[in-house]
């Protein structure tokens, strides 16, 4: 698989080289991704079956919508309380949305444990 081919497999999947979504679905670290995406190393038969078969039949990922404004935003859960969110906008448009975001994460978790606190 050439860098090119690696490249446009995550493109299609959705991922990006430098994720934490995208190391945790291959069994890599981030710099071993990109690593691939150079072609400072080969990318390994296994993780290029890999990337097939998660294009043939997905990556069975736990995803959320989350509304931000008028739009939603996909997360989706690499482990415990941590999540990537892709944004297809600007820098701008990602700030603002991330602080907006942030805030609505407060605000349930504030709601959950105030209901937690009454019982």
């Amino acid at each position: 698989m050439t860098p090119r081919q690696y490249h446009e497999a995550l493109k299609e999947l959705g991922l990006t080289v430098a994720s934490q979504r995208t190391a945790k679905l291959l069994g890599v670290n981030i710099r071993q991704s990109q690593r691939y995406a150079s072609g400072d190393a080969e990318v390994p038969e296994a993780i290029e079956r890999l990337l097939q078969m998660y294009t043939l039949h997905g990556t069975n990922e736990t995803k959320r919508l989350v509304k931000c404004g008028d739009e939603e935003i996909e997360l989706v859960h690499i482990e415990d309380n941590l999540w990537d969110a892709t944004f297809p906008w600007g820098i701008e448009r990602v700030i603002s949305h991330a602080n907006e975001l942030t805030s609505t994460v407060r605000t349930r978790f504030k709601k959950k444990t105030a209901a937690l606190d009454a019982e």
